[in-house]
């Protein structure tokens, strides 16, 4: 009995060696596919318009993650607000105060987020488009027999 068809018998759902992944018969190969983009050609697609929105997006994203840090020092300001200390009216305009100033940074961390997101994602589509449309352009500069070498399956 070869390995193939003890391997069947063992396991009802048997790997078709026609079928496996090239990457694992060939070394050169597999180094091949798992290489990446550098990070120098990351943006190779950005315009002046898509730098700014990322410089405004990683501006936006700061801000939004000042928040979390402010919220701590304000809660702070909360447990000493309510130190028996303090007299009944002044508890109660402590916090209110307080109240107004953490509603003003979940405000403030709300647009900072739409913001961030909105410039990154608006930056992202517009780098898609040209990569779709360098390939689109490459592959119409193709001679024909490219495409005959291509397996369509």
């Amino acid at each position: 009995m070869t390995k193939q068809v003890e391997l069947e018998s063992q396991n009802p759902v048997a790997v078709n060696p026609s079928t496996t992944d090239p990457a694992q018969k060939d070394p050169k190969n597999a180094k091949k596919e798992e290489e990446g983009v550098p990070f120098s050609k990351l943006f190779c697609c950005a315009t002046r318009q898509d730098w700014i929105l990322i410089i405004l997006g990683s501006i936006a994203s700061l801000v939004n993650g000042a928040a979390m840090p402010l919220f701590s020092l304000l809660f702070g300001e909360v447990a000493d607000g309510f130190g028996p200390q303090n007299p009944g009216d002044q508890v109660v305009e402590t916090a209110g105060k307080l109240s107004l100033k953490l509603f003003g940074v979940a405000i403030g961390s709300l647009v900072a987020s739409y913001f961030a997101f909105a410039c990154w994602m608006i930056s992202g589509e517009r780098q898609a488009i040209q990569i779709r449309k360098k390939y689109f352009k490459s592959l119409l500069s193709q001679e024909i027999a490219f495409f005959d070498s291509i397996n369509p399956n």
